[in-house]
């Protein structure tokens, strides 16, 4: 009786094709997916609508569901250690964006992952030469005030207070800078009885080894890790006009009047900001002159000029969105340093100084 031989190399081979054929094509597709998922508030066709556009829906989504975050668990700190900060300052978007294999993975908020929110405006107070935003000012922007971490009570300093601006603008990518007093915390939970700054005091002798960790992992991605950089800000105005020759200050302060500090004046150790800040009625609705902007137009400018103040122009709010994936691009301090070579040394100088002494803070603005 004759019998058909079946080759098993050609089967093998066969079957081999068809895995690699799989293979590819579930590569493709999740590709293709992870891509359409990410272009929600990022790509040309975001960035080419209008500032008040971009704020409307932006604006309805944090405010679609208002339940808050939580911070992350220990071993999901991890992360933070080996993610790529490259990302933090080369991602043009207004959320954030996937990572990891095929681009599946949405990148997680590790720090200051539970605030509130609200829309401000930036009022230019005038009689300053900066260019930009800091001329134009800004009527659609987005500030969301946090926590870094979760509140140790065991710690001298266990709030690090911090708020991130996100500056809508006609046709161009968003403008965005982030502020605190210190990576090392304060002692209080008064958000705003200190002022906060865009050129965070580095590590002093006191620094732990996570923090230590921490800063060197933004290292990795600036020479500059605790300065963020102000020349985008003034390269192109609220209706994308861009400046002719940028000019920018080289740090802001950020100032609260006696009216706002006084209001979370508190002996109480909260640990749960976003019900700490909104048990207060004031925040609950439009609140005008939240702070006042000083800048330092050099290193160690010992007379900062006021150029700016600060309304939230809604009641602050909390949003399962914005605790989430609401993304604030940082911009690298080489940015400026390219522009203002000068400032070099007299950078390097001050930070220097800050490292020699334990937990260096800038000194707050007197009224």
């Amino acid at each position: 009786v004759y019998k058909r031989q079946v080759s098993t190399q050609s089967t093998g081979q066969n079957t081999m094709g068809n895995k690699l054929f799989w293979i590819c094509f579930s590569a493709l597709f999740f590709f293709i997916a992870a891509r359409i998922l990410a272009t929600d508030f990022a790509g040309p066709g975001w960035q080419s609508r209008n500032a008040s556009d971009k704020l409307s829906v932006l604006w309805s989504r944090l405010t679609q569901n208002t339940s808050p975050g939580s911070f992350p668990s220990p071993l999901k700190l991890l992360e933070l250690f080996v993610e790529s900060m490259d990302t933090s300052f080369d991602t043009i978007a207004d959320d954030l964006p996937y990572q990891g294999p095929f681009n599946l993975q949405r990148r997680s908020k590790l720090i200051h992952g539970v605030g509130v929110h609200a829309t401000f405006k930036w009022r230019n107070t005038g009689n300053h030469p900066y260019t930009g935003l800091f001329q134009s000012g800004s009527n659609y922007g987005i500030a969301r005030l946090s926590w870094a971490k979760a509140v140790d009570l065991k710690a001298g300093t266990p709030w690090l207070p911090g708020v991130a601006f996100k500056f809508l603008r006609n046709g161009r990518k968003s403008a965005n800078f982030m502020a605190m007093t210190s990576l090392l915390g304060v002692n209080t939970p008064n958000f705003f009885a200190n002022d906060v700054t865009n050129h965070v005091p580095d590590l002093g002798t006191s620094a732990d080894f996570i923090t230590k960790k921490l800063r060197s992992t933004f290292a990795k991605a600036s020479d500059w890790p605790v300065l963020l950089g102000l020349s985008d800000v003034a390269t192109y105005d609220e209706n994308g006009v861009q400046a002719d020759s940028p000019v920018f200050p080289y740090r802001l302060i950020f100032h609260a009047p006696a009216s706002v500090r006084s209001v979370l004046e508190t002996d109480d150790k909260p640990t749960d900001m976003p019900s700490f800040i909104l048990s207060h009625s004031v925040f609950q609705k439009p609140v005008t002159a939240v702070w006042s902007v000083w800048a330092e137009a050099f290193p160690q400018d010992p007379n900062p000029i006021k150029i700016a103040e600060v309304d939230f122009t809604s009641p602050l709010t909390t949003s399962d969105f914005g605790d989430k994936y609401l993304f604030f691009q940082h911009q690298r301090m080489e940015d400026d340093i390219s522009l203002r070579p000068d400032w070099f040394a007299p950078a390097n100088q001050e930070l220097a100084n800050q490292r020699s002494v334990p937990n260096y803070l800038y000194p707050n603005r007197q009224e």
